[in-house]
């Protein structure tokens, strides 16, 4: 699939130029996608940078799955709308930068202001991090991707300055999986991809991976056809309605926390 919003494009742009201006990278990533989440583009930008891999949303996501799937030490799992775990991001900050801490101290530098950009994808909750870390509303939220479209500096520790940047995607999705596992994540507009095929990937995914979820609804599920069935017929819904409850569903964890990864 080949799609590229023009404000993405400019964001990337942005990220560029401002790239020497920073000294550390916040890579926020979707615990339950931390594979799928990891926008290539970022990651070929952001090559000369110290990079704190951050795992947000993780009272969604399966944790041993993720910790399964983590390939680097230097990062943090944390879920910044209930405020778990965010102070380590400091501290591991500090942690990561001490030799430069150090140069600058030597320098003259006492309290030399860390510069972090946070960069990921869209509606992985850089916004709702950045205000978790300054402790006050500093900048912009909102449930839907592609909400953040403009840089923006916040002040969230002592020493530490955080640069805001809109959520970015990729031009071209070539593992089609990659885009079911966003969309089930809500980090694509819903518009994007139809709800029928991806109701049916994830129905297929949960019976592999997360056989038990299902039950949540209290009707049979071992079948696609009988699940839905039964369901529309115990809630009164349409086809429609079907597809959209069980992907909010999943998408809010009322299921189970999940991996999509696996």
């Amino acid at each position: 699939m080949n799609w590229y919003p023009g404000h993405m494009a400019k964001a990337l742009r942005e990220i560029k130029e401002t790239m020497n201006k920073v000294d550390i990278i916040y890579l926020l990533l979707d615990a339950r996608a931390p594979k799928s989440s990891l926008n290539p583009v970022i990651l070929e930008v952001l090559s000369h940078k110290p990079i704190l891999y951050i795992y947000n949303k993780s009272s969604l996501a399966d944790l041993e799955a993720l910790n399964n799937l983590i390939e680097t030490k230097d990062y943090v799992i944390i879920d910044a709308l209930h405020r778990k775990n965010i102070r380590q991001i400091p501290i591991k900050t500090n942690v990561m930068l001490s030799d430069l801490i150090h140069k600058k101290q030597q320098h003259g530098y006492l309290n030399y202001p860390i510069k972090a950009m946070i960069v990921g994808i869209p509606n992985v909750g850089k916004s709702t991090l950045a205000n978790a870390l300054s402790k006050r509303k500093s900048a912009s939220t909102d449930a839907k991707p592609g909400h953040t479209r403009q840089l923006q500096w916040i002040k969230i520790d002592k020493n530490i300055q955080l640069l805001d940047t809109p959520g970015l995607l990729w031009p071209k999705f070539d593992d089609p999986n990659v885009m079911h596992h966003l969309s089930l994540a809500g980090s694509i507009k819903e518009e994007i991809i139809q709800k029928a095929p991806l109701f049916d990937y994830a129905y297929h995914y949960l019976m592999k991976y997360y056989p038990n979820s299902l039950a949540y609804y209290d009707v049979p599920f071992d079948t696609k056809e009988t699940f839905q069935s039964a369901l529309m017929a115990k809630r009164n819904l349409s086809d429609n309605e079907f597809y959209t409850v069980v992907l909010n569903d999943i998408k809010n964890g009322l299921l189970g926390g999940f991996c999509f990864d696996l």
